[in-house]
């Protein structure tokens, strides 16, 4: 009896051990989320921190591949400022990728890569956001992975010139995903969105000056596509002749958001409406015609209820100012103008507010986008300008343009000099002198025919 029971407690002993070896090992180690930074324009002590880098690319690559199980990165912060970079790729591990600032954080990929594109997101539920791409040789971000929210960003001039066709885009989908793009800005690139698969969500963006709006291929479907305003997306110059706002050669795309009445509901705006169905009507902020859109193949697709006037109410671009490239004199008028677009799509700026000094107040204003200003000493000098739209929205200021003034004396000195009389009866003189002996030349022959021709 005694031995049974000793053999039962050495049993239960033993299980107990077990046990103790078996819990901590079924307990997965806790996880610290972390936010890495990257910034071009710190001192080298901010460097030092492990988490802190130098490049987008540098900051990605740590992301992908820390092997140090007990943390994980949530985030990449990138600081304002203007990176030069192509071949960023997200692998591997989910995280967020933000910029401080869509207007000042700018990955610009004139430079080029080895793969052609500047963010490659291949892995799900990644966001990318704040940032103005690019010059990226084929596209700005290209997109393989399900789960990927892309949200306002600023695209420029991505795959604009001698794309391939398979990206050659702001925004590339190359697979078979859900995404979401919204409120982005996509200018003068190739093809503003274009999708090979996928099924997407696309709202509240501005697709101005592509050559392609939006382009689906066969693979895209059952893809929801409203409130986005597609302004002057049109064939190559020289013949702008052709509109190519939107291509839809998938199946099951609905461009348009509809009430559960199923007679009621809002699309998108579309620039060239009014120029292709010239006898439609209004009917609040509707039109009565559905707005058709390019077709490939298949049958035809429609926006069923195109907007009369562009979504939403969106404050100017940041202009930039045209100004003189030279030196000019004191007292010199100088010509300054604002070039910028009212993403509204009505191009009615209402006002143009001007800081002579480089600041941010209002030190003039003028209705149109050209100003006169002159210096009365010798310097340099900076100037800002904002545009107010008819909504009251205002743009950011722009960046600084400098003027250098100086003592050297401009051509508008001399065309005021001309109109001095001393000058004129001085040039009289000198005409007159000039034919005298230019009568003596025909007379006399003693000096060559050609001199005075």
């Amino acid at each position: 009896m005694m031995r049974k029971l000793f053999s039962i407690i050495i049993i239960g002993l033993m299980l107990m051990t077990s046990l103790v070896v078996i819990i901590p090992n079924s307990v997965k180690a806790e996880e610290t989320l972390i936010t890495v930074y990257v910034d071009n324009k710190r001192d080298d002590v901010w460097y030092e921190d492990p988490y802190n880098f130098n490049s987008i690319k540098s900051a990605t690559h740590f992301a992908n591949n820390e092997r140090d199980k007990t943390i994980k990165v949530e985030e990449v912060y990138v600081f304002n400022g203007t990176y030069y970079e192509s071949d960023i790729e997200i692998l591997f591990v989910s995280y967020d990728l933000i910029g401080e600032n869509k207007y000042n954080t700018i990955i610009d990929g004139a430079y080029g890569g080895v793969k052609d594109f500047i963010i490659d997101s291949r892995k799900s539920g990644v966001n990318i956001s704040g940032f103005t791409i690019k010059h990226g040789k084929d596209c700005g971000v290209l997109v393989s992975a399900s789960n990927t929210e892309i949200s306002d960003n600023i695209f420029i001039e991505n795959g604009k010139k001698e794309a391939d066709y398979d990206y050659g885009a702001g925004i590339t989908i190359g697979g078979e995903v859900q995404c979401e793009i919204h409120n982005n800005i996509i200018k003068k690139s190739t093809f503003g969105i274009k999708a090979w698969d996928g099924k997407l969500t696309i709202y509240e963006n501005h697709l101005i000056e592509n050559v392609y709006g939006i382009y689906f291929n066969e693979g895209v479907s059952n893809s929801l596509i409203y409130h986005n305003n597609f302004i002057d997306n049109y064939d190559p110059e020289p013949l702008k002749i052709a509109y190519r706002q939107a291509d839809d050669r998938g199946s099951g795309n609905i461009w348009y958001l509809e009430d559960n009445d199923g007679e009621t509901g809002e699309g998108n705006y579309w620039s060239d409406y009014e120029q292709k169905y010239p006898r439609a009507i209004k009917t609040g902020n509707i039109w009565s015609d559905p707005y058709r859109l390019l077709q490939g193949a298949g049958p035809d697709v429609f926006d069923k209820y195109p907007l009369v006037d562009a979504y939403g109410e969106f404050p100017p671009e940041k202009p930039v100012i045209e100004g003189p490239k030279r030196k000019v004199s004191p007292g010199d008028e100088i010509t300054f103008t604002a070039v910028t677009t009212d993403l509204d799509g009505d191009n009615t700026i209402m006002e143009y507010v001007w800081n002579w000094t480089g600041g941010f107040g209002k030190d003039e204003s003028t209705s149109g986008p050209t100003a006169l200003h002159s210096w009365s000493e010798k310097g340099t000098f900076t100037v800002r300008v904002q545009a107010i739209d008819n909504t009251l929205r205002a743009s950011e200021w722009s960046d600084p343009f400098s003027v250098t003034v100086d003592k050297a004396k401009s051509i508008s000195y001399f065309i005021e000099f001309q109109k001095n009389p001393l000058f004129e009866f001085l040039f009289m003189r000198i005409n007159s002198f000039f034919n005298l002996i230019k009568n003596l030349q025909d007379k006399l022959g003693w000096i060559s025919p050609n001199f005075f021709y």
